[in-house]
């Protein structure tokens, strides 16, 4: 391995490290909130190093997390297991969780979220006849 990529992966096993005490803390002090953006955020990072159980089981903690607690990262979080199923060739429940994930975002109206959600449930199965029926409604 290259210098460069040893580092990297020193970075990310900090990062996480990091991630995973801010998580602790937050669950200590009862800090719901912040406790949902670090279940997202540490979902997103082990996403990008390749770990996808760790992934998914960051991404559905977060969602196990009572709806005040996640209520600006629930779309969020729907399209990281979206994400997390595409990777492991779920596309049906990746939809599902995509066309969830648009509502969500819509009833908080975070535009961004629903467009993201949108744009991956076109690219993630379209061959899907469920998928296309949906959209015709």
């Amino acid at each position: 391995m290259q210098p460069a990529g040893r580092a990297l992966q020193v970075i990310d096993r900090d990062a996480v490290q990091a991630y995973l005490e801010a998580r602790d803390l937050a669950t200590s002090h009862g800090d719901r909130e912040s406790l949902g953006a670090l279940c997202f955020n540490l979902s997103s990072l082990y996403f990008d190093m390749g770990d996808i159980e760790a992934a998914l089981e960051s991404a559905q903690q977060g969602l196990k997390l009572p709806d005040d607690a996640t209520a600006r990262f629930k779309a969020r979080l729907l399209i990281q297991c979206a994400r997390i199923n595409g990777q492991r060739k779920d596309s049906e429940q990746a939809v599902v969780l995509l066309h969830d994930a648009i509502e969500t975002s819509r009833a908080d109206l975070d535009i961004s979220s629903e467009a993201q959600a949108t744009t991956l449930t076109s690219s993630t199965a379209p061959e899907i006849p469920s998928v296309r029926a949906r959209e015709k409604v």
